[in-house]
């Protein structure tokens, strides 16, 4: 069994079905994605077109805030439980505030982010 399955793949014939195979695949997702029948979701890029509006971080949700770069699903959690806890943000800069917001994350988002 071990040695059939060794010669198949050692056949040239194989070889090139495989790589003809890989190419046409490749081509066929990439025609797909050109003319929109493939749609890739980024929603990162949608925030770099300014095709969505700032996200409130006082009335945000978990998954509204993880839209962000570098907003993960921990780092949002901890932003609404630090709101919960402490009341609505009275400045972006009290994000720093919250565990595991640092200065280099409060300036990656800082232009997508308002307090009303």
């Amino acid at each position: 069994m071990k040695k059939r399955l060794i010669s198949f793949f050692k056949s040239s014939g194989t070889m090139i079905f495989a790589t003809f195979l890989a190419i046409g695949v490749s081509f066929f997702v990439f025609f797909c994605w050109q003319s929109g029948i493939l749609r890739v979701n980024n929603d990162s890029e949608a925030l770099s077109k300014n095709r969505i509006e700032r996200i409130n971080l006082n009335t945000a949700t978990v998954s509204e805030l993880t839209i962000l770069e570098g907003i993960g699903l921990s780092r949002a959690k901890a932003i609404v439980r630090y709101r919960d806890t402490y009341g609505p943000f009275s400045s972006v800069e009290e994000l720093l505030n919250v565990p595991g917001i640092g200065e280099a994350t409060l300036s990656q988002i800082r232009s997508y982010i308002t307090l009303s």
